[in-house]
């Protein structure tokens, strides 16, 4: 029995879309379809060396029908198939397990056994083909099954695929095993919950719920469930290439969509926890072809689609999608004959898109409002907290500039922190009460900056007093500057904030207060004599204040006009 071509053929038809975990589902695939029960992967390392294990053999068992003799003499032959075209199942095209498995290695070894036969064992090895050593694929003989190999199958029938001399491994053993216990999970979940039951190194694969509706059998089984909302039904004509066509004109297609729990998103930035990279938190969809995973992740040119602009955020990942379709509608799905990838066509993403927009928005909204009653309660929490130390408001700049390390202050280094005292209590903090004061003495004798807020006429906007190391600023809360400040907080808190709007306005506010001290600064003659910095320093923030009034005067007239 001749191969495809010759052994530059197979040489170049290594080169497929496939990678290792898509490689080894279309083992899998070909066990479920024989009905197995019990799928059984060992992998066999040599030992480590620099930091990498090298893959020496990999064996997929099962427990399923096995195969006769024409089936084994066949199975290695590219393009033939016992189901070839056959939709009902998970298989179709008849070349998947070999090109999958040349794409990894270069020796592939088959071991079938049907129940009340021998086992029969046939091979191909790339290495004798290129030496010319073998050019057909050796008729299956009777053998007795490896030792080593009879815990992964039946002992009435089954299969086993060996495949060795692993030379285009790209990760190292270890790694391939921990992502494909993930893979395998996800992409065969409806299979494993239905009672197929996968090892890998004696280990039980557990199923891996994309939407987090389904908690049995995954690795999580107390986890709280996600609300799984209505399913969306959307029926699509069957193109006239299937062979159901004539059957039926139009297939269902099924889409499940899920809003993750609440104790998985507590806050933002939930998302960048252990406990959720272990879990698999992921934003994107996955598709189903017949239950069985083709493709998870985000569908490519999806901000494109017309009548729904948005793309994947961050945000995203804490809502579920799932796509299951019937292998009819192959074609609208772009399903490549290896089972790696489904793109909706263009007018079949456009319906999904649009479908499932409204239920995005819905999740997302609720996502918002849990993060924004947590981000308030700890801002609530957190002024409590400051308020019984006798802190404000400042006190996250505060503790930045007291860890940074700067050189020490030397502006009334020597004054005493009773003197400082003194003078702060008569002079700055006379609109606090005695326990205030006590408080904020406190924080400036502890911390190297502390600020205070307080009222007063004029055109600064904030005072400094300098003493013993440390420094105690006032701001000028009734200063314009600080009332547009309070202007964009109150905006931020608003039901409908406009982020970006806010944004450009807060960089327009910082602008001006750097070009007024510029402004201050440029009213100074370079050649003039400083004979007190302190009194300098005093007409500086003067000036500055006055020139950022005026700035912000100006600034408003124009939003008016």
């Amino acid at each position: 029995m001749k191969f495809f071509e010759d052994s530059n053929a197979l040489e170049s038809l290594r080169h497929s879309d496939f990678d290792a975990l898509s490689a080894y589902g279309e083992v899998i695939d070909n066990s479920i379809q024989a009905n197995a029960k019990k799928i059984a992967i060992q992998m066999q390392c040599l030992p480590r060396r620099h930091n990498r294990e090298q893959i020496e053999t990999l064996a997929f068992g099962d427990d399923g029908d096995g195969m006769d003799e024409t089936t084994v003499h066949s199975c290695l032959k590219l393009g033939w198939s016992s189901r070839f075209n056959d939709r009902s199942g998970i298989g179709r095209f008849g070349v998947g397990m070999v090109l999958g498995a040349i794409h990894e290695v270069r020796k592939v070894e088959v071991y079938s056994k049907q129940r009340g036969s021998s086992w029969l064992y046939t091979y191909i090895d790339l290495d004798e083909i290129e030496n010319d050593e073998l050019d057909e694929i050796p008729p299956p003989k009777k053998v007795e099954l490896p030792d080593n190999l009879k815990g992964l199958t039946g002992t009435d029938s089954g299969t086993v695929v060996v495949w060795s001399n692993y030379d285009k491994q790209v990760d190292s053993g270890d790694i391939i095993l921990r992502n494909a216990e993930h893979w395998i999970g996800r992409t065969f979940r409806y299979y494993i919950w239905d009672g197929l039951e996968i090892t890998l190194n004696g280990t039980v694969v557990c199923a891996h719920d994309p939407l987090r509706v389904r908690t049995e059998k995954t690795k999580y089984p107390n986890d709280t469930k996600a609300e799984k909302f209505d399913p969306i039904l959307l029926k699509w004509r069957v193109p006239q290439d299937s062979a159901h066509a004539q059957l039926r004109e139009q297939s269902e297609v099924v889409i499940n969509t899920s809003l993750l729990p609440e104790d998985l998103r507590p806050n933002q930035g939930a998302g960048s926890s252990n406990e959720i990279k272990q879990r698999h938190i992921e934003q994107g969809i996955s598709i189903l072809r017949n239950k069985r995973e083709v493709f998870f992740g985000t569908i490519p040119y999806w901000s494109s689609v017309e009548g729904a602009s948005w793309n994947w955020e961050e945000i995203d990942r804490w809502w579920g999608c799932e796509i299951l379709f019937d292998a009819e509608l192959d074609s609208e799905f772009s399903v490549k004959n290896i089972k790696r990838g489904a793109l909706p066509q263009r007018d079949l993403k456009i319906a999904i898109k649009r479908l499932i927009t409204p239920t995005r928005e819905s999740a997302l909204e609720e996502v918002r409002r849990v993060w924004a009653e947590a981000a308030a309660a700890k801002k609530q929490n957190a002024a409590k907290e400051n308020a019984a130390k006798g802190r404000g408001p400042h006190s996250v700049a505060e503790d930045i500039a007291g860890k940074t390390a700067t050189p020490k202050s030397k502006f009334d280094a020597k004054k005493t922190q009773k003197d400082a005292a003194a003078e702060i209590s008569e002079q700055i903090l006379t609109n606090q009460t005695e326990d205030e004061r006590a408080k904020t003495l406190a924080l400036f004798n502890a911390q190297p900056f502390t600020i205070t807020e307080s009222t007063w006429g004029g055109s600064t906007f904030w005072e400094i007093y300098h003493a013993g190391g440390s420094s105690l600023i006032t701001y000028n809360k009734r200063h314009e500057f600080f009332q547009k400040i309070d202007e964009l907080m109150d905006a931020l808190a608003n039901e409908d904030p406009n982020p970006v709007g806010i944004a450009e306005e807060l960089k327009t506010l910082i602008d001006l207060l750097l070009i007024s001290s510029a402004k201050a600064q440029s009213l100074n003659d370079s050649d003039a004599k400083v004979n007190h910095v302190g009194d300098f320093l005093e007409q500086h923030n003067n000036q500055w204040g006055m020139m950022l009034t005026n700035y912000l005067r100006q600034w408003g007239r124009e939003k008016n006009e």
